[in-house]
């Protein structure tokens, strides 16, 4: 995960509230607008899900945090 949100506080008081199984950069570890600029994001939240070839399998806008697992976990269960 690489969270756009630039205060540490936010990202983690969230991910107490959630799940966690991956890893997250810290915040202010990527430059937000090249981010997103390059992945042409317009609404926050959005999640990309990325397969092991670096394309983008899904994207998710909003906060459907669930429906990201059950992707992961359909993509994992087929491969």
């Amino acid at each position: 995960t690489i969270p756009l949100d630039t205060s540490q506080v936010t990202i983690n008081a969230f991910f107490q509230q959630h799940v966690k199984p991956w890893p997250v950069a810290s915040a202010n570890a990527f430059d937000v607008n090249a981010l997103a600029k390059t992945f042409n994001i317009k609404n926050v939240p959005v999640r990309f899900l990325v397969d092991r070839q670096g394309r983008i399998a899904h994207r998710y806008i909003g906060r459907e945090y669930g429906n990201v697992i059950q992707g992961i976990q359909q993509i994992v269960n087929t491969n």
